[in-house]
């Protein structure tokens, strides 16, 4: 394996293995010797080592039962080096111990080489804690034998630090108490080699309430990413400094800059720093319980007149800051709340710097991707200015790009929580849905979850849903989840903000566990309804999913929908284009850095490509007046169905469009498209291709105060019938239909408001009826209006002039244009 700047080399393990695997970095090497026995403190035996062959799962390599049945080693090759984790799955292996004060021992022999000149003995350095108190200097032998739980340091000539071993923990899954620091014991050996030996207390790993696996160091150390840096501002008046949206980026660097200062006179200049910090904590697993986190900082200069200041851990994610920084990472609006915070009284510059983050710090830990991190002054958090006459209040620490020794580090232990994975919520009879398994939206929902899973915030008919689960407990070598040792699973239902009890229980089916909320759970229309799933084990701990999706942002948010609505019927109705309105609220915001990730928006839909091209279609409900819907775009815009409606089913047959838009070489496209995933354009069904010149019914000049865009705009009507493939459309996978009106780097726009109103038409009847029918009583055939005044046959005066359609025909005005 080979990972950031180190390479690491793996064998399989026999009984005379003398190596099992060996980091090199640069000229250093640590070779790492498993002993060929395991045993008690008390000298007791319990094991010899046995042969075995290393199974590869990912960045892992599993030794199965190394030390007997049961008790199997992981090393797995992180960022920052590898981490050696120690499980027991089966205690039957172990035999009793009658002294409580006894210890389970792992014994490690590491091979310190290294192949620099001013090596005697090819020997590297090594000191423990905080202070980095010295075991032995750097190739030299020591006869001395230490005991700590602290981080260990393997040095070079220069006494920069190449390898290390941080605090090592044991844990199992009964609860986060359980977890318990090890203290581990340093000895040299004859040949120079250094002895380690884990000790593991007895009397915790034999306590009856244990819960297997037992895992030895379930710790993992992160190192900053060089795209840390921090941004400045300099400014003559403090206020315009602090309230800056942009500030100069500072990301080559070897240190960052974190505080506050003005200059002297004559010339006063404020400056306020801000530092941001990445760490990859993506290989951490993603149902793990985070028990503790702290961050450590290498102090590099420290210039405080007088007046200390607490370092303060902020949170922006997802969006805040970026990688690479960007000038808008400065605004102090995008980061809030305090994760843990050092005061520089404390603050050394010979070392590292622990802050140690609270719970809500904890939280911002990301399992799936980076965690980043804001480091501000407190009094720059309070809007604070420093003074003439006490100037200085900032520190500064080494960033990634000092190299080993002095990154920034985030040190995290946790333990594996029960995992529960939502595979269906809806009707299995239905169609349609998300494209993606939410949340998350990296799994494509396939197979018989693939249909009737109920789109978010949807109008259903059914008055109930079904709930299939997987709920799986980690059990065995390497923590692989099984469906053993899940005792109860538990519904909690929300309805708008009211949470019910815990009294629907799910019921296990084979490896699945199920629950039909019909016969059990009223439910009536206009109300929101969620749910949490809540899991124990058999050791009664507790574990809850909610179910949610990937919101604006990249966040989580929670995932509603509506039952037992009436359906409505959509055939010939007008569906008016809306514009998706920015704000909050039904519909919803819409960001552009959404913009090509599926199964994020309100709809589990992608918007078009951009915010400004993203529209609904709808009739119920919806109000047109003077306001004008505006959506445009280079090449396309869309519309999707409004979520608001539970519409009837329907055999999609035929389609009518009415629709103005301008463009800049005088042509547009209508089609629709049928779509689960996103929104893409270039053509779909019913494709009707217009010439404005030829084919427009009337034109209108409206100011889009839009550079690029046409503000001539012209009414296009088409019908398009005799599909290849009708489409069967229910109230779930109505929201696949998008409305597509484009023209590839042209600069399509559409408007539409009471008096220039642009709509489609799915399904309208035949000539026979629509001859027959005057459905706005403007004495004017529905045919007539649909295929001669090209007027919306709903709205007796479709211009809103005061003049119905009628009137207009007849006196050979523009019954489209309220101008005319």
């Amino acid at each position: 394996m080979n990972k950031s700047r180190y390479q690491t080399y793996f064998t399989d393990v026999s009984t005379d293995t003398n190596t099992l695997y060996s980091i090199i970095h640069s000229s250093h090497i640590l070779s790492i010797i498993p002993t060929n026995s395991l045993n008690y403190s008390d000298g007791a035996h319990v094991h010899n080592k046995q042969s075995a062959t290393g199974v590869i799962a990912n960045n892992s390599i599993i030794y199965p039962d190394l030390y007997g049945s049961g008790i199997h080693l992981m090393l797995s090759c992180k960022n920052s080096g590898v981490r050696s984790l120690y499980l027991i799955s089966n205690t039957s292996v172990l035999p009793p111990s009658d002294n409580e004060n006894c210890t389970l021992d792992f014994t490690e022999t590491l091979h310190l080489n290294t192949t620099e000149p001013e090596s005697d003995n090819q020997s590297l350095g090594i000191t423990y804690g905080p202070n980095q108190i010295l075991f032995k200097n750097y190739g030299v032998w020591e006869n001395q034998t230490v005991t700590t739980s602290e981080t260990i340091s393997f040095r070079d000539h220069q006494n920069a630090i190449v390898f290390s071993i941080p605090p090592l923990y044991a844990w199992d899954n009964s609860s986060q108490d359980s977890v318990i620091l090890l203290n581990k014991t340093l000895q040299m050996t004859l040949s120079g080699d250094l002895w380690i030996q884990i000790h593991v207390p007895c009397i915790w790993l034999s306590n009856p309430n244990r819960i297997l696996p037992v895992s030895i160091d379930p710790s993992v150390t992160i190192y900053g990413s060089t795209t840390d840096g921090y941004l400045d501002k300099l400014n003559a008046n403090y206020t315009a400094a602090w309230e800056s949206i942009t500030g100069t980026i500072r990301d080559t660097y070897d240190y960052l800059t974190i505080g506050q200062r003005v200059s002297s006179p004559p010339l006063t200049l404020y400056t306020i720093d801000r530092g941001f910090l990445f760490f990859n904590t993506s290989s951490i697993h993603d149902n793990a319980s985070i028990t503790s986190v702290s961050v450590s900082l290498y102090g590099k200069n420290k210039q405080i007149t007088s007046q200390e200041f607490n370092l303060t851990i902020q949170n922006g994610q997802p969006a805040n800051p970026h990688a690479p920084l960007q000038t808008t990472d400065y605004d102090q609006r995008n980061y809030s709340d305090d994760g843990g915070s050092l005061n520089t009284s404390d603050f050394i510059t010979t070392g590292y710097n622990t802050i140690t983050l609270n719970t809500q710090g904890q939280s911002w830990v990301n399992l799936t991707g980076t965690t980043k991190l804001c480091l501000r002054s407190n009094r720059d958090i309070n809007q604070n200015p420093p003074t003439k006459t006490d100037p200085n209040e900032y520190i500064e620490i080494y960033s990634a790009e000092k190299g080993t020794g002095y990154k920034p580090k985030c040190i995290i232990t946790y333990m594996l929580s029960l995992s529960i994975t939502i595979n269906f919520a809806g009707n299995l009879s239905d169609i349609g849905g998300p494209y993606w398994q939410p949340p998350g939206e990296n799994i494509k929902l396939d197979g018989v979850w693939s249909d009737g899973y109920y789109t978010n915030d949807s109008r259903q008919h059914e008055d109930w849903i079904y709930i299939n689960l997987s709920v799986l407990h980690p059990t065995g070598a390497s923590n692989q989840y099984t469906a053993a040792n899940v005792s109860n699973v538990w519904l909690q239902w929300l309805c708008n903000t009211t949470w019910t009890n815990w009294s629907y229980e799910f019921k296990q089916a084979g490896n699945y566990w199920e629950y039909n909320t019909s016969g059990f759970i009223s439910t009536h229309a206009g109300y929101d309804y969620s749910f949490n799933i809540v899991a124990n084990d058999t050791a009664n701990n507790s574990y809850c999913r909610w179910w949610n999706k990937t919101g604006i942002g990249g966040g989580y948010t929670r995932r509603f929908v509506q039952l037992e609505c009436d359906p409505i019927d959509i055939s010939y109705t007008p569906l008016y284009l809306f514009n998706y309105t920015v704000g909050t609220g039904n519909p919803p915001t819409y960001l552009f850095c959404d913009r090509d990730i599926y199964d994020r928006l309100h709809q589990d839909q992608g918007p078009d490509s951009s915010l400004n091209d993203t529209g609904y279609l709808s009739n119920y409900n919806q109000v047109l007046d003077d306001n004008m819907h505006l959506r445009y775009c280079n090449s396309f815009t869309g519309f999707f169905y409004d979520d608001s409606i539970c519409a009837k089913t329907l055999i999609f047959n035929n389609i009518y469009y009415h629709i103005w838009s301008s463009s800049s070489d005088g042509k547009i496209n209508f089609c629709w498209i049928k779509i689960r995933a996103a929104a893409m354009s270039g053509g779909g069904n019913n494709l009707i291709q217009f010439d404005y010149s030829n084919d427009s019914h009337s034109e209108i000049y409206w100011n889009n105060n839009l550079e690029d865009y046409n503000d001539t705009y012209y009414l296009c009507t088409g019908f398009s019938k005799g599909l290849v493939d009708d489409h069967n459309f229910t109230d779930n996978n109505i929201f696949e239909f998008l409305l597509d009106v484009y023209d590839w780097n042209k600069y399509p726009s559409v408007i539409c408001n009471r008096s220039i109103c642009s709509f489609i038409l799915i399904n309208i009847p035949d000539n026979s009826t629509l001859q027959n029918c005057d459905s706005d009583k403007d004495n004017l055939s529905d045919w007539q209006e649909l295929f001669i005044t090209f007027t919306n046959p709903f709205l007796a005066d479709t211009d809103n002039d005061d003049y119905n359609d009628g009137e207009e025909y007849i006196s050979s005005t523009d019954p489209n244009n309220f101008k005319n």
